[in-house]
């Protein structure tokens, strides 16, 4: 703590220097948009039921930290003692009950392993994903950390119910702690000089405010530990990473000496590989062009310019003769692409593997001999003339007509943005000839505005959780305003009315609407918008491919398993094509013009393009999984899924749900990897804890699923 010295008369006082919140600029929960809606619910569950919570696990098939928890509560009961707990808040029940500590002890330091690099969201978007994620999709009601810092150095306000509040953010350790959260990956990057201080300084100034000795121990659990501590000095886990974890000494020497403003020194890495400089490494491979003779020894022997429905597959032969001896998995061409939704795949001896930035030899060639391989070809689901260049050579591909979809396609998903999805022809020498040829002067596009009526058959129709009379719509093709007037919706642009009745707003190839006066984070959406009035009140639905809505699926973003949300995919995916049938009997809103909406109490949790650019390994698992159903008898299957149970899911007929489809799929299971837990949802079909289990231990997808449903098989969608 630092001091400033005063005389009064003869008498020499130090008094204490105290920060303060405002020199801190903590930005409050009003100011970065927390929504307050999360707090609430009509039917409130137990505050100890939060999966950060200290509370006691009554179950008795309990994990070894539930049992070591409970050893704790035995042996310290003093350290489990809160000074009271709120209910209620403005009259209506807390979905997380506050409560409250009789002291603070301890400072923990996390990191919400999140890379920062590379990432081009503003930190304000951050920590409402962060914020929608505890509070939303987690189910807790409100983020777990009490203070969260950004890349920048901003100081977020976190928990809701101010000091003492206990959190959620180290399990068993809650009472009498302050989580802190740093933005970023620090077990593979370094903080921000701006995020240490602003760190450094937050951690002087609770130190002050709850008469914490930042370079002291205190007495826990019968140890003395540091006040100042990173996640992982309390339980068994990485966090706050390698970097930041190996520099907390320095924190806390800092603050206790008021050098707040002071770097730290990280220590050299050697052996460690970080994954930003393998990527690195990885980028600069891809990059360099190679040997010149090797790039010449490609020749496009099959056709070379192709023309065929957007969506459509085609083939082409290339020979590669070996100008010196090469072994297998060798780099022998770049390829580029004018729009990264062209899927290539190469096929050679029976197998088949997907391109993307390089062509890779598939085997061993010996100097002067050759090899063919089929190159095979997706054409993007928009119309348009697109190119990919093999080295030198140039493919053209020509799309027109109606989208179809092949059975045996896989189609390419990645993330990108708005930008990236643009079709920027590639350099290839014959793509002025190609444009001659085909009578055509640039890509072909879209309308701005499209016919409501007119749905593709493989798209699906969310309804929006927009409220108001008014919707301001805006695309790199301009602002839009749906007005409802009546039974009808009007449609203006540049203060003209352009259309009326059930309009539509289409924002185009690889690009987004933004709906402007909807004031939440997840705003942004593929697609065309439609608007309608149903029951008397504006209605906007997302009309989009099936696979952007998947990729825009809140279900399991990137903290999760990759083989758990490879899993979740087919199953969200098989529970949204189910509903799909227009004509069919299974309609989730009967009689509506939609098919589901971004409710997850009544459809799916559907975050849009926010939810897609801030989770690009949920993307890469759409990528994957593209197309794939689970199917019996020759029918999609509905895919029931939830959140935990206590160690068994149960049947349909347990729920209440007496002639719910194949319910000889869904009888009650042992779920032995969610035992100690509490059951969060309705219990039918597969778990997210357990598949996060089975993931952990090295299980796949298939196996996953297979286990959750059994007697179904994985088919592809046609349409």
């Amino acid at each position: 703590m630092r001091y400033f010295k005063i005389i009064f008369g003869s008498l020499l006082f130090a008094l204490p220097i105290l920060a303060s919140a405002e020199q801190l600029r903590i930005i409050s929960r009003d100011s970065w948009g927390a929504d307050s809606s999360f707090l609430f619910t009509e039917s409130r569950s137990s505050p100890s039921n939060t999966s950060s919570s200290s509370s006691v696990s009554k179950s008795s098939s309990v994990s070894n930290r539930v049992k070591t928890c409970n050893e704790h509560h035995r042996l310290y009961p003093n350290e489990f003692k809160v000074e009271q707990t709120v209910e209620t808040f403005e009259g209506k029940p807390l979905l997380w009950a506050r409560r409250y500590s009789p002291k603070i002890t301890q400072l923990v330091v996390h990191h919400t392993a999140m890379e920062i690099n590379g990432d081009g969201r503003s930190g304000l978007e951050k920590i409402q994903v962060l914020y929608e994620y505890h509070a939303s999709k987690l189910g807790w009601g409100d983020i777990g950390y009490h203070y969260i810092i950004d890349d920048d150095g901003k100081i977020y306000e976190g928990k809701s119910g101010g000091d003492y509040v206990v959190g959620g953010h180290a399990y068993c350790n809650n009472i009498g702690t302050i989580g802190i959260a740093m933005m970023g990956n620090f077990e593979f990057e370094k903080p921000t000089n701006e995020q240490i201080v602003s760190l450094q300084k937050l951690l002087e100034f609770l130190s002050e405010k709850y008469g914490i000795n930042p370079d002291g121990k205190v007495k826990k659990r019968g140890k003395y530990i540091p006040t100042i501590v990173g996640h992982k000095d309390l339980l068994s886990t990485e966090c706050p990473g390698y970097f930041l974890s190996s520099t907390l000494p320095q924190i806390r020497r800092n603050v206790a000496s008021g050098n707040t403003n002071k770097s730290l020194s990280y220590p050299v890495v050697k052996k460690r590989e970080t994954k930003s400089l393998a990527s690195k490494r990885l980028s600069s491979r891809l990059t360099k062009s190679g040997k010149t003779s090797a790039i010449k020894e490609i020749d496009v022997t099959g056709e070379t310019s192709f023309e065929n429905r957007p969506g459509g597959m085609v083939t082409t032969t290339v020979k590669f003769t070996a100008l010196r001896s090469y072994n297998g998995q060798e780099r022998i061409a770049t390829i580029r692409r004018s729009n990264p939704r062209i899927g290539i795949w190469m096929e050679y001896n029976d197998k088949e593997n997907r391109i993307r930035e390089e062509l890779i030899l598939p085997t061993s060639v010996s100097v002067g001999n050759l090899i063919e391989m089929k190159l095979r070809f997706q054409l993007p689901r928009d119309t348009g003339t697109y190119t990919v260049d093999i080295g030198n050579e140039t493919i053209t591909l020509n799309a027109e007509g109606r989208r179809i979809r092949s059975q045996s396609a896989t189609p390419t998903r990645k993330v990108f943005s708005t930008t990236d999805r643009i079709n920027t022809q590639t350099p290839g020498y014959r793509r002025a000839q190609a444009y001659k040829k085909l009578g055509v002067s640039s890509p072909i596009k879209k309308s701005d505005v499209s016919s409501a009526e007119e749905n593709d058959d493989e798209n699906i129709r969310i309804r929006l959780g927009f409220s108001g009379n008014t919707a301001k719509i805006i695309n790199p093709k301009g602002r839009f305003v749906m007005v409802k007037d009546g039974n009808e919706c009007v449609l203006w642009k540049d203060g003209d009315i352009i259309d009326r009745g059930v309009v539509e707003v289409n924002a185009g190839t690889g690009n987004v609407n933004i709906v402007e006066n909807w004031y939440k984070n997840t705003n942004k959406f593929r697609g065309a918008l439609e608007c309608r009035i149903i029951d008397d009140e504006l209605v906007i639905i997302n009309d989009l491919p099936l696979e952007d809505y998947m990729a825009g699926l809140a279900e399991e973003p990137d903290s999760e398993p990759f083989e758990k949300q490879k899993a979740f995919a087919i199953a969200a995916r098989s529970y949204a094509a189910f509903y799909m049938n227009a004509n069919g009997d299974n309609r989730k809103f009967k009689g509506m013009p939609y098919d589901g909406d971004d409710s997850p109490a009544r459809f799916q949790m559907y975050g849009g393009y926010v939810f897609e650019k801030n989770n690009p390994t949920w993307v890469k698992a759409i990528n994957d999984t593209s197309g794939k159903v689970l199917m019996k008898d020759g029918e999609i299957v509905k895919a029931a899924y939830f959140s935990s149970d206590d160690g068994r899911t149960r049947s349909p007929e347990e729920n209440g749900w007496n002639n719910f489809p194949f319910k000889e799929v869904f009888q009650s299971k042992d779920d032995p990897w969610c035992k100690g837990m509490e059951l969060r949802g309705h219990g039918v079909g597969m778990s997210g804890c357990g598949a996060k289990g089975q993931a952990k231990e090295g299980r796949n997808a298939e196996y996953i699923l297979k286990y959750y449903y059994p007697g179904t098989d994985i088919g592809v969608l046609e349409y």
